[in-house]
């Protein structure tokens, strides 16, 4: 939805016992209202390092180094890219290539956000809780963990 997103409550939990939780942190993910445009490309395929839009200038699709969202129809034909630049008319080069083929229309968002949280070595188990409060703008999550094998010294 275009309308302005009041901004999701995110909530970490760690356990250090099966069903034993308590929160680590808790934050409101971005409140703004999201710019849209399409892809115009009938060539899209997944490995291109860039993407042609309806109108780059829309938004931030034109900001280096912002992070945004490529709805394919369901999210696992969608990814999250990044600008590295912008040219006319309407070329935004990407810093990484595309991991999917997009089609002519496909509805891009000007907004990813990121959060990079901390987790307790000792911690066992952790899980992300999302509450949306706001019903009519529809969000898409991913959460994952990059394993620490060693702390330098």
């Amino acid at each position: 939805d275009t309308d302005a997103q009041a901004g999701c409550n995110v909530i970490v939990e760690i356990s250090y016992a099966d069903d034993l939780w308590m929160q680590l942190t808790a934050f409101k993910g971005t409140a703004e209202t999201p710019a849209t445009t399409d892809v115009n490309d009938a060539s899209s395929t997944a490995g291109d390092a860039y993407l042609i839009l309806t109108d780059s200038a829309t938004g931030d699709f034109d900001i280096p180094g912002r992070k945004w969202f490529v709805l394919d129809g369901t999210v696992a034909n969608s990814e999250s890219v990044r600008t590295q630049s912008n040219a006319n008319p309407d070329t935004v080069t990407l810093c990484q290539d595309t991991l999917k083929s997009h089609v002519d229309t496909t509805p891009v968002w000007d907004r990813v956000d990121e959060w990079i949280i901390s987790i307790p070595f000792g911690a066992a188990y952790v899980r992300v809780l999302i509450n949306n409060t706001d019903a009519n703008a529809g969000v898409h999550f991913h959460s994952f963990i990059s394993l620490v094998t060693a702390v330098p010294g």
